[in-house]
């Protein structure tokens, strides 16, 4: 879902990724592209600007808008099983500029929860002075 705090008001997007942290690797099936599985991929697929797929998304749903072709190729990871205790990003596009993302993590209890991404206004500012 868009965070009902953010300022950009997106309303659907086409583009996802869902990429596991670490070494976590899904195991890739027929017309998958294999690099992207291999890097960590458990979910992709880029569609056409026409931006026809609406958020809310949920995890593997069918997408209704057309595969866009990127270099000539089609590009897609079809959904794979999520693991438990894995730390998942997920990233979307809207049109051509616009895109958001989020971390998450499925518990034992196959609860999900989102997980913060690192603030970098919270890092203290280096003092070039020596002072």
């Amino acid at each position: 879902m868009v965070d009902p705090a953010s300022s950009a008001n997106a309303a659907c997007f086409n583009q996802i990724d869902v990429v596991a942290s670490d070494d976590v690797r899904a195991k890739s099936s027929l017309g998958d592209d294999g690099a992207r599985v291999r890097y960590g991929t458990f979910w992709h697929e880029r569609l056409d600007h026409a931006c026809v797929d609406k958020f809310p998304v949920f995890y593997g749903q069918k997408l209704k808008g057309k595969r866009a072709a990127l270099s000539g190729q089609i590009e897609v990871v079809a959904p794979k099983p999520l693991r438990v205790g894995v730390i998942y990003e997920v990233t979307t596009t809207s049109g051509a500029t616009g895109y958001g993302s989020g971390v998450f993590k499925i518990l034992p209890d196959r609860t999900v929860i989102n997980v913060p991404l690192p603030r970098n206004d919270l890092l203290e500012p280096i003092d070039m002075n020596g002072s």
